[in-house]
């Protein structure tokens, strides 16, 4: 389709088309008109893709305040061109992989639109209740994303992702409206980025010895290239602050201690945290990871997330992983929260662990699953093991892996085409505290199909049970599904239009895996499903969640009964018999299987 500025509009067709004929002069009225309609809108259009991400305030301390007098974050959009751009209906995230985070509201545009040549605030203070320009994400000081997206959801208008921050000190374009961006010690909020910047970081802190197990004692020494830097450490996995135990020699370490470090030094932003963590006179079969956070983050009785599992609360965490040798395989800091609904209340809790490039890169660079095909991955779970908690702790690793691998039955049967997770077991040390068993496995997320299909999440429709959207929309979904729900697929013609929109074979295997393990948290729930958008690629199904099989759940039979005449294929044809559906899987093509 053709751009509305490069379309050609002649007065003879505009006569042609309206009958009777009109005037000359109110053709060219009419003529004039759409020119200017399309110009405005083009206008619109381009004003909006040249708003600028000028300038934000990840640390307010006493910069400037809201009109409730409160302190908050904030971030300051720029529109350098000729006519106002109203940004009610946009997104503003502090993710690139969640764009649609926050949609600005549209019900007060004198708040929100930014003037030709001028500037606009949002305030990051997740408080909506104050006011349009207040919304619901906040910066993190230790660096995150910034992105102002239109209304679409996916289209990015402008994005930014920073690193460690200074209180008080704002992060901006320099010069005013530039590609370049810089630290200004003197913040210009709602105004032009005229103060002098430049700000020198910090380098991070180093240490004399890595972080392992050890049989004795270890004598620690830190240190930092920046001349005239003061280091900062703590052994309680809080972050280091000018407040806690100041470097002055030598640190001796003899009973498991995480120790972090930062470097601090005036007019210079402050270090990253750097942490190893010492472990001693231990052994295991297990490779260990040392998770590593804030005391109070982790366990406050009111903000931390072991005991508010059912909030939304995420936090910044340093992990380790040692293998059974003592290699360290990676260390690195991740943003992590609980993962899991009903297993969560177990003493015991999931944690997810999902590599930003904000804090220390993207990608966790390191072959996790020595296994597993892939060798690099984005986000991973400690694993409580859910509903199978405390019982065998591995039976959802173990049924995963009955299709991951087959060559021990020497070719009998062809390698399933199933999307599941990498698993292997671990030991956890929270804070250097031993936390039991949990298997480490990838997550099933947008981060999965990155890693595994090169697909971001503006690429993908990816939806859950009954055409729930997690990433994309469901129009491609519902136009499919339409198809299927009217099909007659006892039609060779209508079977190959379906198996032009499914991986038929894949979804074979799917179904009958699911079936074989009896796992009864299916089909009825954990059904996840993706395609590439706007493409001919098919759809897919993830196989997880897989606690709930093999007799350890039936409604007749005691918990963790064992019982193995469950009746999974009933259940699904009493599903499809009763609804026409499996939660928006394919009955038509299952009965014809």
């Amino acid at each position: 389709m053709n751009h509305p500025a490069t379309r050609q509009v002649s007065v003879s067709s505009i006569d042609t088309a309206i009958s009777p004929p009109i005037p000359k002069y109110f053709q060219k009225i009419l003529f004039l008109t759409l020119l200017t309609t399309i110009a405005v809108f083009v206008t619109i259009q381009l004003n909006g893709q040249q708003l600028l991400i000028n300038e934000f305030l990840a640390s307010n301390g006493t910069t400037n305040t809201d009109e409730f007098g409160d302190a908050d974050d904030w971030i300051e959009i720029y529109n350098p061109g000729g006519s106002a751009v109203n940004i009610g209906g946009y997104y503003i995230t502090d993710d690139l992989n969640e764009l649609n985070q926050w949609q600005i509201p549209t019900t007060n545009a004198s708040q929100t639109t930014v003037p030709a040549g001028g500037y606009l605030l949002l305030w990051a203070d997740k408080e909506t209740e104050q006011g349009v320009r207040h919304v619901d994400i906040k910066l993190g000081s230790s660096g995150e994303d910034i992105a102002l997206v239109r209304p679409n959801g996916t289209t990015i208008v402008d994005s930014y992702t920073f690193g460690v921050q200074l209180e008080d000190v704002s992060e901006g374009r320099s010069p005013n409206g530039g590609s370049s961006f810089d630290f200004f010690p003197d913040p210009t909020p709602n105004g032009a980025n005229n103060t002098p910047p430049g700000l020198n970081e910090t380098a991070p802190v180093t240490f004399s010895v890595r972080g392992g197990i050890y049989n004795s004692s270890r004598t620690v020494s830190l240190s930092t290239s920046t001349s005239g830097a003061t280091i900062y450490y703590t052994t309680d996995g809080s972050e280091p602050t000018t407040d806690d135990t100041r470097y002055t020699g030598s640190i001796t370490v003899n009973s498991n201690t995480p120790l972090r470090a930062r470097a601090f030094r005036s007019s210079f932003l402050e270090s990253k945290v750097t942490t190893q963590t010492y472990l001693f006179n231990i052994s295991h079969t297990f490779p260990i990871v040392a998770y590593t956070a804030d005391p109070d983050e982790m366990f406050d009785p009111a903000t931390g997330i072991y005991p508010n599992w059912e909030d939304d609360i995420e936090i910044v965490v340093n992990a380790e992983l040692y293998e059974t040798d003592g290699t360290q395989g990676f260390n690195m800091r991740f943003e992590s929260e609980i993962q899991g609904t009903g297993s969560a209340s177990n003493a015991q809790k999931s944690l997810a662990l999902k590599a930003k490039k904000s804090l220390d890169g993207a990608v966790i660079p390191y072959d996790v699953f020595p296994d597993d095909e892939q060798d690099e991955f984005r986000s991973l779970v400690l694993r409580n093991n859910g509903q199978d908690w405390n019982i065998t702790h591995f039976r959802d690793a173990m049924v995963t892996s009955l299709v991951l691998n087959v060559d021990d039955v020497n070719n009998a049967i062809e390698d399933p085409i199933i999307y599941g997770q990498a698993s292997r077991p671990s030991i956890v040390y929270i804070n250097g505290e031993y936390w039991g068993m949990h298997n480490i496995r990838e997550r099933m997320d947008k981060r999965y199909i990155k890693a595994r299909f090169d697909l971001d999440d503006d690429e993908i429709d990816f939806l859950e049970n009954s055409s729930e959207v997690r990433e994309g929309d469901r129009d491609e979904w519902l136009s499919f599904r339409t198809f299927y729900r009217n099909g007659n697929f006892a039609n060779q013609s209508a079977y190959n239009q379906l198996a032009a929109q499914v991986e038929t074979d894949h979804y074979r295997d799917y179904i009958i895996f699911n079936v074989f393990v009896d796992n009864y948290d299916w089909p009825g729930n954990n059904n996840r499903y993706w395609k590439k958008r706007d493409s001919d690629e098919k759809w897919r199904w993830m196989t997880w969640d897989l606690d709930f099989s093999y007799g350890i759940f039936d409604l007749d039979q005691p918990f963790n009964s064992g019982y193995f005449q469950g009746r999974t294929l009933n259940r699904l044809l009493i599903q499809i018999l009763s609804t026409g559906r499996i939660h928006d899987g394919l009955p038509s093509y299952l009965m014809r299987c």
